[in-house]
């Protein structure tokens, strides 16, 4: 039964955000966080480190180059290959779930809405690919973390292949949208 505000006071008020916007901001996290990979040359090795900054968990990565006696630091740091591997796991699944998003979102894009985010998205893939192949060539004699790695580059290259077509027919035909005095168009 509802009461006499017909049930409205159940409802909370909660911040609208449009999916674009928040589609952008997730992916400009994800590129904080996976920016390591942009400038990962081959022979540096990752670690991690969370810190909670503003009561929200910021996860940051940072490399090492070899030196004699890395093994030992990481070995005492917990940052072995595995970790590593764990690190990629969690990281690019969350990367991967903000990918399939952006493929649904953007299959069914009638104003363009996400074709500059698949873009940049695209854009930002290009430049952690060289990184990742740098990262499987140091573990190269490391069967887990070349499969990993490949399956994210996998991964990666998929999303690229299934928004070819969709940023491609975007740029051919951008639709018009009629706002205000007849025969006034803008492009979208």
């Amino acid at each position: 039964m509802l009461t006499g505000t017909n049930g409205l006071s159940t409802l909370v008020a909660q911040p609208l955000i449009l999916t674009p916007t928040r589609l952008k901001n997730t992916l400009e996290e994800n590129k904080k966080r996976l920016n390591i990979f942009v400038e990962l040359n081959e022979g540096e090795k990752l670690g991690r480190v969370e810190e909670i900054i503003d009561d929200k968990k910021v996860i940051t990565y940072y490399k090492e180059e070899a030196y004699r006696g890395q093994w030992i630091a990481r070995w005492w740091y917990g940052e072995g290959r595995m970790k590593t591997i764990d690190y990629l796991d969690e990281d690019f699944t969350e990367f991967c779930k903000f990918l399939d998003e952006m493929i649904d979102k953007s299959s069914v894009d009638p104003f363009c809405n996400y074709v500059k985010i698949t873009k940049d998205t695209r854009d930002f893939i290009n430049k952690i690919l060289p990184g990742l192949n740098n990262l499987k060539k140091t573990y190269n004699d490391c069967v887990e973390m070349v499969a990993k790695v490949d399956s994210i580059i996998l991964t990666l290259l998929d999303f690229k292949e299934k928004t070819n077509e969709s940023v491609r027919q975007k740029n051919q035909n951008p639709v018009k949208l009629m706002v205000g005095r007849v025969g006034t168009s803008y492009e979208v």
